[in-house]
Parts: structure tokens; sequence; C-alpha cells
């Protein structure tokens, strides 16, 4: 999986809604459906809305986790 791939660890629920997001898509292509840049561009709008998630932490607490920065969650999957 291209999240993997780019080191990224999608929690449970966010693999889940990926992987429905992806056969919704396969099953309602058309002709014109790029399988590997529909996956890329969606990719690209997760990590967009990761980085904007994470710009909104205090990475500089002292509790702040640093595997939070390679962390996809539910919310990052709303994608327009």
């Amino acid at each position: 999986m291209k999240a993997r791939k780019e080191k990224f660890v999608l929690t449970p629920d966010a693999e889940q809604a990926m992987r429905q997001y992806l056969k919704d898509l396969f099953e309602h292509r058309n002709q014109n459906f790029g399988n590997a840049r529909e996956v890329g561009n969606y990719f690209n709008k997760v990590k967009k809305r990761q980085s904007t998630r994470i710009a909104k932490m205090d990475i500089l607490a002292p509790d702040f986790d640093d595997a939070l920065l390679s962390q996809i969650i539910l919310d990052d999957m709303s994608v327009d």
C-alpha cells in the first residue's frame, strides 16, 4: 500500500476507510479511470490533511509523541 511505502502508519479505522474508498472508487470507475493516478491524488490529499492536523499540535510539548508525525487517522481520510 502506498502509505506503507511512504512510511506512514494508518490507524485501523483509517485503513478500513481507505480500503472502502478504494473499493468504491473501483466499483464506480468509468473508461477514463486511471488507478495509480487516482490513488496518488487521493493519498496526496490525505497527507495534506494529516500535515494540517499536525501543524495545529504543540510538537515542542514534552509529552509529544514523534510517532504521531507518521500516523494517519480517520479524520485525515475525509477529503473532498
